[in-house]
């Protein structure tokens, strides 16, 4: 079980990128029943920087701090990816090998 919260800034122009920020807050734990949940938490800071030109490909840097007790990880955690952390809602269009034209 997991679940994630994002604040994002508007986005800057940066030589034809776009620059943004983000806070973030995370929980989640794996469990066997939920007699056994303890969730992990985890709050940050990020950048997210979006390349028009590779086909709106987002840079994402995070840092994240553990708030969950036990956890000692000073000065936190960097994770460096390409994607999004949510993915956009889209539009599939219609496909003419598929599509049932009779209806």
């Amino acid at each position: 079980m997991a679940g994630s919260l994002e604040f994002r800034t508007r986005a800057a122009e940066l030589l034809s990128a776009q620059l943004g920020g983000v806070l973030f807050y995370d929980a989640g734990d794996a469990f066997d029943g939920f007699a056994n949940l303890r969730p992990k938490q985890d709050a940050g800071v990020g950048i997210r920087m979006l390349f028009p030109q590779a086909d709106r490909i987002v840079f994402r840097v995070d840092w994240g701090f553990p708030l969950t007790r036990g956890y000692r990880t000073f000065p936190g955690a960097a994770y460096f990816t390409f994607g999004q952390a949510f993915p956009m809602p889209g539009v599939t269009p219609p496909n003419v090998t598929t599509t049932d034209l009779t209806k």
